[in-house]
Parts: C-alpha cells; sequence; structure tokens
C-alpha cells in the first residue's frame, strides 16, 4: 500500500506526547482488488466477500471489498507515524461503508480528551465516496 502522512505544522508532538489540539491525518492507497485480496488472505479470513467477486456480489456488494482488519491497520499506522512511542489501547470503531479498491483511504485523528487513563482520540476513515467508519481510541503515552 502506498501511503503518505499529512500533518497540520502545529500539530507536531512535544517529545511522543498529544496535546487536546493535536489533529492530523493520513492517507493511504489501495492500488487493486489484489491487494484486498492479499491482506484477507494473509488474516485467513473465513469471509468469502473478501476473496471472490462473485461471492462478494452475491452478498451484495459491488465487488470484492476490505476486511475490517485493513481499516484497523491504517489507524494503527496513522497513530504510530505521528507519535510513534505511544501505546494503542482501546478502539470503538462503527463501519458505514464498504472499502473497494482502487481507493485513496484517509484517515482524520482529533485528540479530544486527556486523562490519566490516557488520551482520547476521535477518527473518521474515509474515502472518496464518503466515510467508511468512525469512533475513538484511546492511547498510553509513554511516561517521561
Amino acid at each position: 500500500m502506498a501511503q503518505t502522512l499529512e500533518k497540520r505544522p502545529d500539530a507536531k508532538p512535544q517529545n511522543g506526547s498529544l496535546n487536546t489540539e493535536t489533529s492530523w491525518t493520513h492517507s493511504c492507497t489501495v492500488a487493486s482488488a489484489d491487494e484486498i485480496v492479499a491482506f484477507a488472505m494473509n488474516l485467513r479470513t473465513k469471509n468469502r466477500g473478501h476473496l471472490d467477486h462473485e461471492v462478494a456480489v452475491g452478498m451484495g456488494y459491488r465487488t470484492i471489498f476490505a476486511p475490517g482488519g485493513m481499516i484497523y491497520s491504517f489507524i494503527e499506522e496513522a497513530v504510530t507515524r505521528h507519535a510513534p512511542r505511544v501505546v494503542l489501547r482501546e478502539i470503538n470503531l462503527k463501519f458505514r461503508n464498504p472499502l473497494y479498491a482502487p481507493a485513496l483511504v484517509t484517515v482524520e485523528c482529533t485528540v479530544t480528551n486527556k486523562d490519566r487513563a490516557g488520551t482520547t482520540v476521535l477518527v473518521k476513515v474515509r474515502d472518496e465516496s464518503g466515510i467508511l467508519a468512525f469512533g475513538t481510541f484511546r492511547i498510553l503515552e509513554p511516561l517521561r
């Protein structure tokens, strides 16, 4: 997957730390259905809609669609590229639309709360057709 990272200049973490005004985006390209199939096979998915066009169409999809794990991997990369020393602790996502190839996927992250239990980040994952998934995740930051 070809991937690029875009950050707002004012959003750079200080010593790996995030403040409540931090937001950033991360973009990934899913070039082909073959890329989705390879990812799905690596996950050992049992959902044939990730692997076979005819099965996906029979399920009501346009074609082969990406597994949710691919969306999670984009989020994880968006976090670790922005603040490499944090630990992704929990994630709560709602999937809205399937991801088909080819696509430019953008992960938008905004810190909404920071407390002793960690940092809460609002996340939206979208492609050219709209929102694919949205939710929150919590991260733990390194001790200083």
